[in-house]
Parts: C-alpha cells; structure tokens; sequence
C-alpha cells in the first residue's frame, strides 16, 4: 500500500509512503514502512533507499514490535520462508531475548552494524 504508486513494464510497483504487511515463517507478522521503495513483483524483491522493519506477534500484550530494523539502501526479500534483508546501514533493536533461537538473518554490509538488546 502506499499514497501513490505506479507500475512499469518490467512489473516493478514503486509506491510513495510505502507501507508492506508480511507474514513470517513464525507465524507472527512484519510491516516494513519506507518513504518510498519499489516492489519487483516477478522476484518478490523490495528495496529502497531507508525504512523500517518492525516484527509483531499475534500473541503479545502489548502494541509494540518485538524487533525492529532500521534500513539504508536496503532490499528485502522472502526467500523459502526465510527473510532475506540486505543493508549498507542495518540497526536492530531486538526485545525478546531468545529472538535468534532457530531464525536466520542474512545481510550485507558496507557501512556499520549495531544491535540493541534490552
């Protein structure tokens, strides 16, 4: 979804107020948000150049993502029911402690990485 969008002929949606809601391998659910991004619709492909990724569970208490990511220059896919993010800037904000039990995260980067856990 998103304010305005458009399609070409290589079946690519860019969307302005870019807003994705993605089911994961776990059950739970993503809404990835960008200010603007592009969505290949043949490979399943989203990039763009910022955003956020924030992981919910149908389960929690309260109305706060259980992960987030924050993205530059990213490009996002869902791969084999596994997630595949790739960044130059990557920031996660992880809640839940046990949260790498048994999940794989792929990316790349060329700038930094930091991870906050609580």
């Amino acid at each position: 979804m998103g304010s305005r969008n458009s399609i070409d002929e290589h079946i690519v949606v860019t969307l302005s107020d870019a807003l994705f809601v993605i089911r994961t391998e776990t059950g739970d659910y993503a809404i990835l948000r960008s200010p603007s991004a592009s969505h290949d619709l043949n490979s399943g492909i989203i990039s763009g150049t910022e955003g956020v990724l924030e992981t919910y569970s149908f389960d929690q208490d309260d109305a706060e993502p259980i992960d987030q990511m924050e993205l530059k220059n990213f490009r996002y896919q869902l791969v084999h029911n596994t997630h595949e993010v790739k960044a130059d800037y990557l920031v996660i904000y992880e809640r839940r402690k046990d949260v790498l039990k048994g999940r794989i995260i792929n990316f790349e980067l060329r700038d930094s990485l930091v991870i906050n856990t609580d």
